[in-house]
């Protein structure tokens, strides 16, 4: 199955939304109340250098859709809070990439997992001290023999349902690839 633009929106909408319930639901037995956004309600915590740390699970498509169905992997990263609404820094990541097994009649092929390590500079622009937008430029690598080393970037929001925890509904570009994926993060 080729990847479309459409279908990739689509996709990214869903695992964004299914965060935004799973979210909602822990809230359903407190009371609530309307508070106005603005960016000046930005809390100190946004804003400090932090460490943070965290996992992520996704699906890829593309060409790597041929090879894998399902991604895990872990993240870290270190925040420098440049202003009110924007954070700079370097982040790594390393990602394990499930085989997908290949029927052929009677005989079947059992998939081998890849893993792919990279290095990244991060921007986030923080819209509210719950909601935010943020960006990776990077470089990696995938941990096989004679693998090359590829460029590619990462877009995605940001919501911090409580202090210090953040949920990053994301997509990720690559040579011919793309990886949909929802990364949390606990910062320390």
């Amino acid at each position: 199955m080729k990847t479309t633009t459409r279908n990739s929106i689509i996709l990214f909408s869903l695992l964004f939304l299914a965060c935004v319930i799973a979210a909602n639901a822990q809230r359903k037995g407190q009371k609530t109340q309307d508070v106005p956004i603005s960016v000046s309600a930005i809390s100190e915590d946004v804003l400090d250098n932090s460490f943070y740390a965290g996992i992520s699970i996704g699906v890829p498509s593309g060409t790597l859709g041929d090879a894998s169905s399902f991604t895990y992997g872990a993240i870290a990263g270190y925040s420098f809070g440049v202003s009110k609404r924007f954070g700079l820094g370097p982040e790594v990541n390393y990602t394990h990439f499930v085989g997908k097994d290949r029927d052929f009649g009677d005989m079947t092929i059992e998939g081998e997992g890849f893993d792919f390590a990279g290095v990244s500079a991060r921007a986030d622009y923080y819209f509210s001290d719950k909601f935010g937008a943020g960006a990776n430029v990077g470089y990696g690598t995938y941990l096989e023999e004679n693998s090359d080393y590829e460029s590619y970037y990462t877009v995605g929001l940001r919501w911090n349902p409580v202090p210090g925890l953040a949920i990053r509904p994301e997509i990720t570009f690559g040579d011919d690839r793309e990886q949909y994926s929802v990364r949390v993060s606990r910062t320390f």
